[in-house]
């Protein structure tokens, strides 16, 4: 897997990646002596109708030398968004409310990888010239490691 760091973010940082449906972000930052590179996709393509499954990938690679921990990452669906899933590679804890999904990542690894899927149903009364952007905020805290 090839990841692009273009900025670093200090230890203590927030982070926002926004994708619609023609849109992939990447970006990095530091966390402590960790270098974690995370990207946001929208996996579905340029266009989604109503009724259709859409999914998005959150990915998180970690560059090292260290390990990374107390990774938080919160995304909050479009309101046409219904039936709203989100499942992780390792066993973090990701909790759905509403239209929030929220994440703890426990920790990556040095050169691990993290993995969120997040698949939602366009609800099937929104209307065809609607625009369906969805966001997602990663935090991180100081690392002891």
């Amino acid at each position: 897997m090839t990841a692009t760091r273009p900025w670093k973010v200090p230890i203590n940082f927030v982070l926002t990646l926004c994708t619609a449906f023609l849109l992939t972000a990447s970006t990095a930052f530091a966390v402590g002596t960790a270098d974690v590179a995370v990207t946001k996709s929208n996996d579905t393509g340029g266009t989604a109708v109503a009724g259709q499954t859409v999914t998005y990938t959150i990915t998180l690679h970690n560059f090292g030398p260290n390990g990374a921990t107390q990774i938080h990452i919160s995304d909050s669906m479009d309101v046409h968004l219904i039936n709203i899933v989100a499942n992780a590679t390792v066993p973090d804890n990701c909790t759905i409310t509403n239209q929030d999904i929220l994440c703890d990542i426990q920790g990556i690894g040095n050169n691990g990888d993290d993995t969120i899927i997040i698949t939602a149903q366009v609800d099937p009364a929104t209307p065809a010239t609607t625009v369906i952007q969805n966001c997602a905020t990663i935090t991180g805290a100081n690392q002891t490691d």
